[in-house]
């Protein structure tokens, strides 16, 4: 690391907490560095993901062009886990994206409904995709929480 750290301060100009109270206005500084060490790990990790969900989406699209339908199960698994990655800062196109905790956790446990409810009515290749984004995204999610908490410590 650097002697001269880059910081940059985290402003949440929403008014009320989770509980619907009203929250006073602080500003945290966080250090840039100290948010990417993992980088690596989270790079790899989304890769193979991507490779998998990339593989099983080519083999739904076939099967789908077969039937005329137009959306899969797996363009819904992957719209959720896009959507989810999203929230969670993890995405490098999306510049200055906030970092939604909440959103992310909502979308990650609509995920596991998804796939507590289908369980027995899926193809191996829709459920692996489905196990293992839900298994993906909850690392990650406790991944941002961890480096959040971090820093408030």
């Amino acid at each position: 690391m650097s002697e001269n750290p880059q910081k940059f301060k985290v402003i949440d100009k929403r008014r009320f907490d989770e509980e619907g109270n009203e929250k006073s206005t602080e500003t945290e500084e966080f250090n840039h560095e100290d948010l990417f060490e993992s980088h690596a790990q989270v790079e790899a990790t989304s890769d193979k993901l991507d490779s998998r969900m990339s593989n099983i989406e080519q083999n739904e699209a076939q099967k789908d062009e077969k039937k005329g339908e137009g959306i899969s199960f797996a363009s819904i698994v992957l719209s959720l886990t896009s959507q989810t990655l999203i929230h969670l800062g993890e995405v490098a196109g999306v510049p200055g994206a906030p970092i939604d905790l909440e959103a992310a956790r909502n979308t990650i446990d609509v995920l596991d409904l998804l796939r507590e409810k289908t369980k027995g009515n899926l193809t191996a290749e829709e459920s692996e995709l489905l196990e293992n984004a839900v298994r993906s995204l909850k690392f990650k999610y406790v991944e941002v929480t961890n480096r959040f908490q971090a820093k408030k410590i």
